[in-house]
């Protein structure tokens, strides 16, 4: 259907084609592959596998004394089918190529990040109050810097829990400018600006086409708050 295999059955009385080809009633089409990916092409009509993106998320774990593991994941979801997955082109920009990106000498990826958070409650005296808990989303902007010697920096922002609108606060994640070595980060630190963060640490992989700039960037973080803590994952495209 539209380039996506499956099989088309029908549910009903009712299941008819018309004159110009087309199914009239209760037919459902059930794809082979549910989970897999497709795009759609240039005609706007049908699809074709996705090759290139990156999956993310968490989980967590209790152990038999109660002690919670927030555990993340983010990695190459797709193919190296027809598109190889390399980490992109992250040199300096050529004003001479014929390639739109590779003449740019900086590039914004956007996306989401998911994890959970723990967010405590301080009372005027200083003390704990109260904990919260839950899921979380939040927006992700990065900024890629190509040269010889690459950069990416970014900022993590608009936190928000579908469990419990109490478990986040009103956090801001500064991901401190770092050099970028075979398209893989290791080792960022997190600006302790705003004010109310007190540290952490996050990473960063690429991947994309050998010879243009990386489709996308994905990794994990965990933040530190004066009132909190956050350990996610996430994944974002060039936009």
């Amino acid at each position: 259907y539209k380039g996506i295999p499956g099989e088309i059955f029908c549910l009903g009385k009712d299941c008819e084609v018309d004159t110009n080809g087309k199914l009239v009633g209760s037919w459902y089409f059930s794809p082979t592959s549910p989970m897999a990916y497709y795009t759609k092409n240039a005609d706007d009509e049908n699809y074709s596998p996705e090759t290139l993106y990156a999956t993310y998320g968490h989980w967590l774990t209790v152990d038999d004394s109660g002690v919670a593991t927030v555990h993340t994941f983010a990695h190459f979801g797709g193919t190296t089918g027809a598109t190889p997955n390399t980490p992109g082109v992250w040199s300096a920009a050529d004003p001479s190529s014929d390639d739109a990106g590779l003449k740019l000498s900086t590039a914004t990826y956007s996306g989401k990040a998911a994890g959970r958070s723990v967010r405590r409650v301080v009372a005027t005296d200083g003390s704990q109050s109260g904990i919260h808990s839950g899921r979380f989303t939040a927006d992700v902007t990065l900024t890629a810097q190509f040269a010889t010697a690459p950069m990416l920096g970014g900022t993590i922002r608009n936190f928000q829990s579908p469990d419990n609108p109490s478990a986040v606060g009103n956090w801001t994640v500064k991901l401190t400018d770092t050099a970028v070595s075979s398209g893989t980060l290791t080792g960022g630190t997190v600006d302790t600006e705003p004010a109310n963060v007190t540290g952490g640490s996050w990473s960063a992989t690429s991947y994309g086409e050998a010879d243009k700039r990386p489709t996308g960037i994905y990794g994990g973080f965990r933040a530190h708050f004066t009132d909190g803590d956050v350990a996610g994952a996430y994944a974002t495209r060039h936009r």
